[in-house]
């Protein structure tokens, strides 16, 4: 591991945007397809800062994403050799499912099995479509983000599992699978002197509570963090502001 120090971070409108997230006038390159469609892009600007901070650190993508949907991103600088999928639920090393993982996240989630039917049962009744990714835990698209909300709040009264909501997406996790839970389980075989993790969402906040350092865009989410907290004005692409900072935290350190 370089200088013993992770950068760990999200993805999806933390480092990697959509085309309609993605803010105009910026240079990026694609670098996800989607039935040959355009879907995923990094900003140039972004590609050549965390060339440079690789050199010094070892980046690990920890994201909500299933294993076919992060398999579609094609690394500007090469595989990472560590990314944790679904939630934290898999372990791919240098691109490789490790296995092993996956048959003790799958044991964790196992005796949430009758929660998970009873959920998918009422989201039915209510003319949603539901689907569990990669058997770790649902997913269910609505219309906008105040569906999805309204039906947040609906479930959480009703369910056992962690029901949260980015824009119209709806996820059902089981307590024990979440991003920190993830963090903490490759954290017990790599070790690391300091750990920088950035992101944008509540589905974040487990692994983000871990950090030495926690880089987040929202007052909202700064707010629930404790003094590992680091708020980013908004005067630039979040992915920019949290490079410059990553830069400036490792010339402070001497990295």
């Amino acid at each position: 591991m370089k200088n013993n120090i992770l950068f760990v971070s999200d993805l999806d409108n933390t480092l990697l945007y959509s085309v309609r997230r993605l803010p105009e006038g910026i240079e990026s390159i694609c670098v996800e397809r989607l039935n040959g469609k355009e879907q995923g892009f990094f900003s140039l600007e972004t590609v050549r800062m965390l060339k440079q901070i690789l050199q010094r650190v070892t980046f690990v993508p920890v994201t909500t994403r299933s294993l076919e949907q992060y398999r579609r991103i094609k690394w500007p600088w090469g595989e990472p050799p560590f990314a944790l999928a679904a939630n934290g639920g898999l372990l791919l090393e240098n691109g490789e499912e490790n296995l092993s993982w996956r048959e003790a996240s799958l044991a964790l989630v196992k005796p949430y099995e009758r929660a998970f039917a009873e959920l998918e049962e009422l989201v039915s009744a209510d003319g949603l479509a539901c689907r569990r990714i990669d058997g770790l835990f649902l997913f269910t698209p609505c219309r906008d983000a105040a569906e999805a909300e309204a039906a947040a709040r609906l479930y959480r009264s009703r369910t056992e599992l962690d029901i949260e909501t980015t824009g119209r997406k709806l996820y059902a996790f089981p307590p024990p699978l979440n991003k920190g839970t993830g963090l903490e389980r490759l954290l017990k075989s790599l070790g690391a002197q300091r750990v920088i993790c950035a992101g944008d969402s509540e589905i974040d906040l487990p692994m983000l509570k871990l950090g030495d350092l926690a880089l987040v865009p929202s007052r909202e989410l700064f707010a629930q963090l404790p003094a590992n907290g680091c708020l980013l004005p908004g005067r630039d692409l979040f992915a920019h502001e949290l490079l410059q900072q990553i830069q400036a935290d490792l010339e402070e350190m001497g990295a």
